[in-house]
């Protein structure tokens, strides 16, 4: 509460003694400024940054950010679970590096298209467990940019959907099967 107006909020001060031509002083200089709004500013953005960090750690879905040189800098859990690797295993390596040769080519191609300012939706590839296992992914991709407007990686969402996959390929099998 500042005195004499009865006003709540937050003030920044700052206060330095007034002296006079032999040092000693006289008086004193304060500089009060309301800080209200910023202080306020700053809890809304705290509160943000808070439910984005919940959402993005307790998803199911797998999110990401790749540097312009396509090394991972972020990764959520749901990534351990779907590979097998800690987190600190994969960030700060390429991609390709957890794919088979060929499908690793093709997904250096489309990662190309994105230095473009293109956008994947739908796009569909695999990647390899720490066991060995191939795991289907579906991924959506945009390029990401800093405050200047420049490109500095790629970032976006992935679904795990293995089990379906692995399913359709057994109805598929069984078809074939009942047709000889």
């Amino acid at each position: 509460i500042v005195p004499g107006t009865e006003k709540q909020g937050f003030f920044e001060g700052y206060y330095s003694p007034l002296r006079d031509a032999s040092g000693k002083i006289i008086g004193g200089l304060a500089i009060i400024r309301d800080i209200t709004a910023r202080k306020h500013a700053e809890e809304e953005l705290q509160k943000s940054k808070s439910l984005y960090q919940n959402l993005v750690e307790t998803s199911h879905d797998l999110i990401f950010q790749c540097n312009k040189r396509g090394e991972f800098v972020f990764l959520n859990k749901a990534w351990k679970n779907a590979t097998g690797y800690r987190i600190e295993e994969m960030l700060g390596r390429h991609f390709s590096k957890f794919k088979k040769p060929d499908c690793a080519a093709r997904d250096a191609a489309a990662f190309s298209r994105l230095f473009e300012g293109e956008s994947l939706s739908g796009y569909e590839t695999t990647y390899v467990t720490k066991s060995g296992e191939e795991r289907y992914l579906l991924f959506d991709v945009v390029p990401r940019y800093d405050t200047s407007g420049q490109m500095i990686g790629i970032q976006g969402t992935a679904f795990d959907f293995t089990e379906r996959r692995l399913a359709e390929q057994t109805l598929e099998d069984l078809n074939r099967e009942l047709e000889t």
